[in-house]
């Protein structure tokens, strides 16, 4: 539902409207007064914004001849306060304000609502002003009169609806953080956005899509766009707050992400910046999980999961609660928000994109929501799980038609392409490559479809690296692709997260710079980082190796029709390793224009020809991800149909069902689907030697039904699987044995004794190492053996996003959440102390608070001892006596609190106490009577930046770096 947002003037219900075209350096403070007429104005702003607008505010006022006082408090989420709120209220009284005063909000969210408040109650309510100075607040707080102030139970609990009489959107605010502090700015830019991105997914698809297709614009401030998309944003909310002033059912949909934003916002004590989350960026978490939640009740589709999850990290949003929160500390919060109704929980839903499920806040169950946000899961054996499911699209055909539409001739629409962590990484690298960018990418029929602007071959070199996180896959074939471009100096680096910066790649690497490409390693030898400088690719003979990972003969052969001649790609081997994979690329080259021939069976000449874009290409459903509700089919003794992967498929794991009828299944395979009944739940039989390296990524999935299979199997040929996302074949072998199941390591596989059931076996927490087909194997085995707790359950996102959905969904299967920290036991009180040193800003009171609530004993932050005891801040104590004299005293309150504690605590000691050699000294023997002392240590470059950018800190006499020179032996001395 699209808005109308051209105007310069937008009425909100019948008393408020938004008014842009006013700035504070033009005629502002004059429309003010002739607005909102007041015998006196009232000013509130906070450090920052006063700093940067507050006296030319004053000056501009003052030529309107009104009188105007204010006030100006703390920056930061704990001013929206009760006892703040006071101070401003008693201020006012004090200088006698009647119902004759208008209140004028000058600053970001908290101001505004704070402000709002204030006006609300005041003299039983008077005018207010919003001028909001951020974009989050420009497009979410500053429209539609909430007014609220925190509490210690959570954000926004005590408050009213009074509507600003007009708000002043003047977007040169916006560049005066910028200037100042351009770290803070950005955060806080990008917090708006995550507003914007809301908006438009829950009303208007076509504002969602600019965001989508606009992202470098936005990033860069483009004004034309950022100035629609704040106006866009503004009259959604504008028109949903006219039809629901009050928040009866419609205007509930504005709060999606912020169920399970705010009980976030609320467990990282509404604190900013360095240590903690901005609201927005809490609100992009809760949007993420509010979608996962919508499609795990089955009403939106995993297409739309992945674009608004694209959408959100193509901004550095996060994406993910915080690993240190715990689910239970997650729910508590959760269930205390303001929107539940008879102790319900309430989401707001979107069943696609720019639309709600219910145009109101819906009913969820509460569990459900608890097993979205859990990082854990744990299956429940239910007995037989039989039914039919249509798994997502083939991640190999996936990743290589992607490359293949951008490099051809013509537009290409591709449907029924997977939406998962590897084709959104390698998506992201090809807008990088493709001289149109984003442009070049839009999704159509709700996201059911990718349409791609071929660039006919005429690819750029990116100014920025091509980050692959762990996608192996994207890596290898990139590496191919960039090695084609041709610009006199340029480069191209490729690279990826810690995993993937131990992948191989040097084989792949060694045979083009044999063949005249430079290539450089940027860290270790044979893997990413590497830089590729922008030589173009010759004609002629490349001679590889190909016996780790046929991905590297894939890579050479997509780039090689646009090099600079034919080529012929000559294998070392006279096989490679997984073959069909390479057929796999052969065909799919074919289908874009390009024949390849094989003069032998192990070599492949590929003509200098460029590719031409069909005008539809169908994605097969992924044979890989069709293996495990296919073994869950097996294991439990259900029957299961996979659609859409057949007989006819060009994937080599489409076999694996041959291997479940040699294990005892019964087998119906078509050419497009394949279904399988399995024996009584324990009597599978193990399959001794058989060699699987034609589907080694399926391997998994047979190791835990040989687990449980009666006989010994041998599972032969997957070496290749040490190299994946970990160690595949060492971490089958320490999970399976964690549950009781006894097996070893082959150097090419793993040999597994058959359970014969599982009676002798146990739950057990099973470590995934972020690999997706570790997770889903285990969930298949979870489907017979009680209590297996499957840790990092996201994982599955990069192939297989709805896979736990599907079990429940399609497959009858039961799910339970499992605690967020499975591991974790609180330590009984001990004598001992903790004691946390390190550089101011390096984060020892979060951590110091987290570490006693896990260890179950109290906190003690010295700064705050300091405080208590002076009685005055820090820093009005330093400004006025000097650092020498604090550290005197410091020293005397450290001594004091490390004698009267008898009962362990952990400590957190201010960064420069270890200046002091007593102190130093004193630490030390604390040390040496058996108490811990922990080094807390952050990049002194971040250190630095969140230091400089904020001004309660006490200042420095010096630069952190250069603290942090002097003190880095001192603190390794404690």
């Amino acid at each position: 539902m699209a808005s109308s947002w051209g105007a310069a003037e937008v009425p909100v219900g019948d008393t408020s409207v938004v008014c842009f075209d006013y700035t504070l350096d033009g005629t502002l403070c004059e429309e003010l007064v002739k607005r909102v007429p007041a015998h006196i104005y009232m000013l509130v702003s906070d450090e920052n914004v006063f700093a940067l607008y507050g006296e030319q505010f004053i000056t501009k006022f003052k030529a309107t001849g009104k009188t105007l006082f204010h006030m100006v408090l703390p920056s930061g989420e704990t001013t929206k306060d009760r006892r703040i709120k006071e101070q401003v209220e008693d201020y006012m009284l004090k200088n006698k304000m009647n119902r004759d005063t208008c209140c004028i909000a000058l600053g970001g969210g908290v101001i505004g609502d704070l402000t709002g408040y204030i006006a609300s109650t005041f003299m039983r309510g008077v005018p207010f002003v919003q001028l909001p100075t951020t974009l989050l607040s420009m497009v979410d707080a500053s429209v539609g009169g909430k007014t609220a102030v925190n509490t210690r139970y959570g954000k926004n609990l005590i408050g009213c609806f009074h509507q600003p009489t007009v708000v002043f959107m003047d977007m040169s605010f916006l560049d005066g953080f910028s200037k100042r502090d351009p770290v803070r700015a950005e955060r806080e830019f990008k917090a708006g956005i995550a507003e914007i991105i809301k908006t438009g997914a829950i009303w208007d698809a076509s504002l969602f899509e600019v965001c989508e297709q606009r992202v470098e614009d936005i990033q860069s401030r483009e004004h034309t766009v950022l100035n629609e998309i704040v106006r866009r944003s503004v009259a959604i909310k504008a028109e949903v707050v006219s039809l629901d002033p009050k928040e009866m059912g419609l205007r509930g949909i504005l709060n999606w992400g912020h169920t399970i934003g705010h009980a976030v916002e609320g467990l990282m004590g509404m604190t900013d910046y360095a240590d903690g989350l901005l609201h927005g960026e809490c609100v992009a978490i809760g949007m993420v999980l509010e979608c996962n939640l919508a499609r795990a009740m089955g009403v939106l589709h995993s297409s739309a999961v992945g674009r608004v999850v694209r959408c959100i990290e193509a901004y550095k949003l996060p994406t993910k609660i915080p690993p240190h929160l715990r689910i239970d500390d997650i729910m508590k919060k959760m269930m205390g928000d303001k929107k539940n109704i008879g102790g319900k929980l309430k989401c707001v839903i979107i069943d696609r994109i720019g639309h709600c499920y219910e145009p109101k806040a819906s009913s969820v169950d509460a569990e459900l929501v608890r097993m979205v946000c859990s990082p854990n899961i744990t299956p429940v054996p239910m007995g037989p799980l039989s039914g039919t499911v249509r798994v997502p699209g083939s991640k190999s055909v996936s990743n290589r038609v992607l490359p293949l539409a951008v490099m051809g001739k013509g537009d290409c629409r591709i449907r029924g392409l997977l939406h998962s962590d590897d084709t959104q990484r390698c998506m992201e690298a090809l807008c990088l490559l493709h001289p149109d960018g984003e442009a070049a990418f839009e999704w159509e029929d709700g996201g059911a479809v990718l349409a791609i602007k071929g660039a006919n071959g005429k690819m750029r070199v990116p100014r920025t690296e091509l980050y692959l996180g762990n996608s192996g896959t994207s890596a290898r074939f990139l590496t191919g692709v960039v090695s084609v471009l041709k610009e006199e100096g340029g480069s191209v680096v490729v690279t990826g997260n810690k995993r993937m910066q131990q992948r191989p790649l040097k084989d792949m690497v060694d045979a083009l710079r044999a063949h005249g490409c430079k290539i450089d390693y940027l860290a270790g030898d044979g893997c990413p980082p590497v830089r590729i400088h922008s030589c173009g690719l010759s004609g002629g003979t490349i001679t590889m190796s190909a016996t780790i990972s046929s991905q590297f003969v894939s890579g050479i052969l997509l780039a090689s029709p646009l090099g600079q001649g034919d080529v012929t790609l000559q294998l070392k081997e006279d096989k490679a390793i997984s073959e069909p994979y390479i057929k796999m690329t052969v065909g799919m080259m074919k289908d874009f224009g390009v024949a390849v021939t094989q003069p032998t069976h192990n070599s492949y000449l590929i003509p200098n020809k460029g590719y031409v874009n069909p005008a539809l290409y169908d994605v097969e459903a992924d044979a890989s991800a069709a293996t495990y509700p296919l073994a869950i089919a097996a294991i439990t003794g259900g029957k299961i149909t996979c659609e859409a992967v057949g007989a006819g498929s060009v994937q080599g794991d489409a076999a694996f069902c041959h291997l479940l009828a040699k294990m005892g299944c019964t087998i119906e395979q078509s050419a497009s689907q394949t279904t399988v009944q399995g024996p009584a739940a324990g009597t599978l039989k193990g399959l001794g030697d058989f060699d699987m390296e034609t589907m080694t990524d399926a391997f998994m999935t047979a190791a835990v039904l040989a687990a449980v299979a009666s006989g010994t199997t041998r599972i032969l040929g997957v070496a290749n699987q040490r190299v994946k996302e970990c160690n595949r074949i060492q971490v089958m072998q320490v999970e399976l044995t964690k549950c009781g199941v006894t097996c070893r390591e082959l150097d090419d596989g793993i040999e597994i004794e058959g359970a014969g059931g599982v009676s002798k076996l146990r739950g057990a927490i099973i470590q995934c190492h972020d690999d997706h087909r570790i997770a889903m194997s285990f969930g298949v085995l979870g489907c017979l053996l009680p209590g297996l707790i499957i840790t990092e359950k996201e994982c599955v996102e990069k192939t297989y996003p709805e896979y736990w959905d599907h079990l429940r969904l399609h497959l009858g299967a039961t799910l339970s959440s499992a605690d967020s920290h499975p591991e974790e036991e609180p330590l009984a009180p001990s004598s001992q102390h903790c004691i946390l040193i390190g550089m101011r800003g390096a984060g020892k009171t979060t951590m110091g608070r987290d570490l006693a609530r896990r260890m179950g004993r109290d906190f003690v932050d010295m700064d705050d001892v300091a405080v208590a005891d002076l009685k005055m801040p820090i820093i009005d104590f330093v400004t006025a006596n000097g650092w020498p004299k604090f550290r005197d005293i410091e020293a005397a309150l450290f001594a004091h609190t490390i004698k009267v504690r008898s009962v362990g605590t952990v400590i957190s000691c201010g960064g420069g106490i270890v200046e002091v050699e007593g102190n130093r000294e004193a630490i030390k023997n604390a040390r040496a009577q058996g108490h811990i002392v922990l080094h807390v240590q952050r990049d002194i470059a971040e250190v630095e930046a969140y230091l400089t950018s904020d001004p309660t800190r006490p200042p420095l006499p010096e630069a952190p770096s250069v603290a942090w020179a002097r003190r880095e032996p001192l603190y390794k001395d404690c």
